[in-house]
């Protein structure tokens, strides 16, 4: 996904000829989906900002194809009904933390006013270039999605402990999301950073080396998992939104979202379509 800064313009077209903050999609594991299908929970980004300070590629079969960031992305949300913040919002606005899962969408900083909802879950990869959607997409397994929840919901309690403090490793598992949905395809993601993490290591080997131990097969060493922590699966409504082909990020709601959205629902049971939990790292 391409991240830009300012306000935005209207909609982008998801890839250009070359821009330095793409970053694929912001992410996210579909370890709760609310809703059934024709009435799924409607979600209102208001505002966005990342850090632009995480430089990295993405490469295809060991060749660079796209220059991004490696940075989960701060919206300002509303929950509710209807076409915009404005006109159905239930409650204030909260903060989402999104970290993206699919690659080759472009959405850019600042106001934006983009309407998602929790429709489909993570099943499968998702990349196109165009508006046309891509078709070409590959199932994930179980192991796959549960190993992105993890990474969603750890990521977010660094960002949330201190994002400034703990961006390097915020980087890293950004990085490690894409791996781990996108390497059986022959992608990978590294990080260009430039600056030293100590005298003897550069933030770029830092980075990259916690990336390869985040993605990789014992994940759980690195990864610690709180019981019973649920992760929510968003994509664009309309434009992108289709089981294959979307623009979508993952997050871990707040506990007051939560309270909003089992009232506008009327209970959690009425809404409930999937649930994993996550059991704690030992």
């Amino acid at each position: 996904m391409a991240f830009e800064t300012g306000a935005a313009q209207g909609r982008q077209s998801p890839i250009r000829a070359a821009f330095k903050a793409a970053l694929p999609a912001v992410v996210v594991a579909a370890t709760l989906a609310f809703a059934a299908p024709a009435a799924a929970t409607q979600y209102f980004l208001d505002y966005a900002s990342m850090n632009t300070n995480t430089d990295g590629v993405m490469k295809k079969n060991g060749q660079v194809v796209q220059n991004l960031e490696m940075a989960p992305v701060k919206f300002t949300a509303f929950y509710g009904t209807g076409n915009t913040p404005q006109t159905g919002a239930i409650g204030g606005s909260f903060t989402l933390i999104g970290w993206c899962v699919d690659i080759y969408h472009s959405i850019q900083m600042g106001n934006i006013d983009l309407k998602y909802d929790n429709k489909y879950d993570l099943e499968t990869n998702s990349k196109y270039t165009s508006n046309t959607p891509w078709y070409g997409e590959s199932d994930l397994t179980d192991a796959q999605i549960d190993q992105v929840g993890r990474l969603v919901h750890y990521g977010t309690s660094l960002y949330v402990a201190n994002a400034a403090t703990n961006a390097l490793k915020l980087s890293a598992i950004q990085g490690a999301i894409w791996t781990v949905i996108n390497k059986p395809q022959g992608y990978s993601f590294e990080s260009t950073m430039s600056g030293m993490y100590s005298q003897n290591v550069s933030n770029k080997s830092y980075v990259n080396d916690l990336i390869s131990k985040y993605s990789g097969a014992d994940y759980d060493d690195y990864v610690p998992m709180n019981i019973g922590v649920d992760v929510m699966f968003l994509t664009e409504t309309g434009k992108y939104g289709t089981k294959n082909a979307h623009q979508s990020f993952a997050f871990v709601p707040e506990p007051a979202t939560w309270a909003l959205m089992i009232l506008g629902f009327g209970g959690a049971g009425a809404m409930l379509r999937r649930q994993r939990k996550y059991a704690a790292a030992t």
